[in-house]
């Protein structure tokens, strides 16, 4: 007698946790449309922009603190993409903020755009834009609180995010270097971007 109740106890209970798990599943998108990878959930988005959103493909993705900063590329278009995205449930995407539609400038050497979102009392922060001279190699950006990133450019493209906690100050100073380590560019906020002469 004993054992049934505790079987029935576990079936009922196993039925409720696949009524919720599918209750979530179908209502989920409802809210959040194509939640299930970073493309599919900007695609909207895109569209809602007039761009074009099934070309894109992520070419840089930084987790910073509970957020994601994803950076798109339109091959097909030229255009590039980036977003801060965060992870509900851990397996679903959700975009949480961002901008679309950047053109690659052919007069533009190297420029330098940062920018950043705030979210549950931290500063979301991010710099990417294009990197247009083949000398380029590497790329660092020295963040306000001394904190050094560097990366190769990825497809004339190069993308750094971190997260700052409300009272930090967030800026931004990136560094070019060439092949052998020297440094050939430097950008702030007074020299934004370097152009062809």
């Amino acid at each position: 007698m004993q054992e049934r109740l505790l079987m029935r106890e576990r079936r009922n209970r196993l039925i409720r946790w696949l009524i919720i798990a599918v209750s979530v599943m179908i209502l989920f998108p409802l809210y959040y449309p194509s939640p299930w990878s970073p493309k599919t959930a900007v695609r909207q988005t895109l569209e809602g922009m007039a761009l074009p959103s099934d070309t894109i493909e992520v070419v840089s993705m930084i987790q910073t603190g509970s957020m994601y900063s994803v950076l798109f590329y339109d091959e097909e278009h030229e255009l590039y993409h980036h977003f801060f995205m965060d992870r509900p449930f851990g397996v679903l995407w959700r975009n949480s903020g961002g901008g679309g539609g950047y053109t690659f400038d052919p007069n533009e050497i190297l420029k330098m755009s940062w920018g950043g979102q705030r979210e549950d009392d931290n500063w979301y922060s991010y710099a990417v834009d294009q990197v247009n001279d083949p000398r380029i190699r590497t790329l660092t950006v020295e963040w306000s609180d001394g904190v050094k990133q560097s990366m190769q450019p990825i497809k004339g493209l190069y993308h750094f995010a971190r997260v700052f906690g409300k009272d930090e100050k967030a800026a931004a100073v990136l560094l070019a270097y060439d092949a052998e380590g020297k440094l050939i560019y430097r950008l702030d906020e007074n020299q934004p971007a370097i152009r062809k002469q």
